[in-house]
């Protein structure tokens, strides 16, 4: 489902892009009554992800060539012979994670949960709260919590929700100037956009679950789950994405009577 709404998407846009390659969604203005609303839920949700990604697309390439990571994978896993594909998986690791950084500034969890026999566990990070876990993998959390203060990487995450902020604030602005806008413009945008939120956080998830016979495991199924939940990832973006551009609208008003 989510491949054929991506093929869809890129499909969608590369017409887009074949009538006006300087404006691209911007041609959707041009449809009548919610042109802006439509166009603004394709470019908040590109502008967010696209900007995170391409950072970590960089921090990737950067800590990979500094530290030879994946030379060192291949002098010591016998099957793991990747280094003339690198350039893929500096990408692949960046669009992923530059996903679950954008996702996480919409105050949804990041999860990883495991069940494997008998034993249960999971791992929550959230951007206020912090890690929280149950079962043997809350052993270790203090390693995670610890890395993440020393390198102020919480900090930075919570100073990064300025980003969304403002790109809500100014779909919010360019919506309440058009002559049509209505509080339903509002409620389109959110909609778009967090509909794009919520699939691509399916497409990005890991999930694994295996079955296996053996002499002290006997059909005993493991399954492993990393990312963030589509259908909580569609209510934090609409209700968050709602609230602020339809604060923005009001700056044109605010603009005018100034």
């Amino acid at each position: 489902m989510s491949t054929l709404f991506f093929g869809i998407l890129f499909s969608f846009l590369g017409i887009l892009f074949a009538m006006n390659f300087r404006k691209t969604t911007g041609n959707l203005k041009e449809i009548p009554q919610f042109g802006q609303a439509i166009h603004q839920g394709f470019s908040v949700f590109y502008r967010g992800f696209g900007l995170f990604a391409i950072v970590s697309i960089i921090v990737f390439w950067v800590i990979g060539s500094k530290y030879n990571f994946f030379e060192y994978l291949e002098q010591n896993i016998d099957f793991f012979t990747v280094s003339k594909m690198k350039v893929f998986y500096y990408l692949t690791f960046g669009l992923q994670f530059g996903f679950y950084i954008w996702s996480s500034l919409h105050f949804a969890p990041f999860g990883f949960n495991y069940n494997v026999g008998n034993e249960k566990g999971n791992l929550a990070y959230h951007i206020f709260s912090g890690f929280k876990g149950e079962g043997s993998v809350s052993e270790g959390m203090w390693v995670l919590e610890n890395s993440f203060t020393s390198h102020h990487i919480d900090l930075y995450l919570k100073l990064a929700i300025i980003i969304p902020i403002a790109l809500f604030l100014y779909a919010g602005y360019k919506m309440g100037k058009s002559k049509t806008f209505s509080w339903k413009s509002v409620i389109l945008f959110s909609l778009i956009y967090s509909l794009f939120m919520s699939i691509t956080a399916g497409f990005t998830n890991l999930e694994m679950v295996l079955k296996y016979n053996g002499t002290d495991v006997i059909n005993k199924p493991t399954s492993l789950f990393f990312g963030f939940h589509p259908f909580g990832m569609f209510i934090r973006s609409f209700i968050f994405s709602f609230i602020v551009s339809y604060a923005g609208s009001f700056i044109n008003k605010i603009v005018k009577k100034a």
